[in-house]
């Protein structure tokens, strides 16, 4: 079945004259925990859908679990029971309880009783399998959607917004179980705007925005974020290219943003005012230059120029 859970090629989904997705190319391996993370209207939702066949690529192809994946009217086989998937709001039935929903689930997929008691303790959700949907707070209703989506046991788990209502300790027993399942070897593709949720659980994050995918990283990249780098502000777009050219000359690598460029050689950060000196001497003066700290959150919105969501 190969090594790949997800994986996207030139993946395109157009609405008139909007591109929701543009030629996103992703790959996602069986047993980790990848965090998408964007804007809102990005394209996080618009590429779950695609992945879950529940609408059709405009160009591109998409695979999961190893076999094709072209839209709700496509007849081959798919492997959808042996995904799980929660998307926007868990659509519950407002006067079925828990036991309901779950007890439906379990029909549904072939699973005996054993199966809804297991995710019912899983999810803490035994004390309320008598209360109907309609009574459940924000919180318990994402509950339940997980409940539903993990009942069969998937190997893939497609989950936008998880955390979604819940509190600090549902939030922390969430990540354990998303922790638990990657370790017992099932892949989670989540997409959430917790950024402090996403650098501790997940073992790969990409960013998209404006529905492309602009950067991925992997747990060293996660981990170097916390590192000191020095950053550099230029007030003339004009100016980037001629700074960018003036350090690369000193054996500086920046990474170029619009109008800012990190640094992360020891050269640049321990010395900054020698990078100074450099770009006012390439007619390239910075307006802002400072030796910082930078995690997921502001290397986002460094990306993005906005609020995740």
């Amino acid at each position: 079945m190969g090594d790949r859970a997800i994986q996207t090629r030139g993946v395109t989904r157009r609405y008139g004259s909007v591109t929701a997705v543009d030629q996103v190319d992703l790959t996602v391996a069986r047993g980790e925990i990848y965090g998408f993370l964007g804007r809102n209207g990005a394209g996080k939702t618009t590429l779950i859908r695609l992945l879950l066949g529940l609408i059709r690529p405009t160009a591109g192809t998409v695979e999961v679990l190893g076999r094709p994946v072209a839209g709700p009217a496509d007849r081959r086989p798919a492997p959808w029971s042996r995904v799980g998937y929660l998307v926007e709001d868990p659509g519950l039935y407002p006067d079925l309880t828990v036991l309901d929903h779950l007890r439906i689930a379990a029909r549904y997929r072939g699973l005996d009783a054993t199966a809804v008691t297991d995710i019912l303790t899983s999810l803490d959700l035994g004390r309320y399998a008598r209360s109907r949907a309609r009574t459940l707070s924000t919180g318990n209703r994402q509950r339940l959607g997980l409940a539903t989506a993990l009942i069969h046991r998937p190997e893939l788990v497609i989950l936008d917004e998880p955390a979604n209502g819940l509190d600090p300790a549902g939030v922390v027993e969430v990540r354990d179980l998303l922790r638990a399942l990657a370790d017992g070897g099932v892949t989670v593709f989540m997409s959430s705007h917790i950024i402090g949720e996403v650098s501790r659980l997940a073992d790969r994050v990409g960013v998209i925005h404006e529905g492309a995918l602009v950067a991925e990283l992997s747990v060293d990249d996660l981990r170097a974020l916390g590192r000191q780098r020095l950053v550099v502000a230029v007030s003339d777009p004009e100016h980037v290219d001629r700074a960018d050219r003036a350090l690369r000359a000193a054996g500086v690598v920046a990474e170029v943003a619009g109008t800012t460029l990190v640094c992360s050689e020891a050269l640049a950060v321990g010395h900054p005012e020698r990078v100074a000196t450099l770009l006012v001497e390439a007619g390239a003066p910075p307006s802002h230059l400072a030796v910082e700290r930078e995690d997921l959150e502001q290397h986002f919105l460094r990306l993005t120029g906005g609020e995740p969501s």
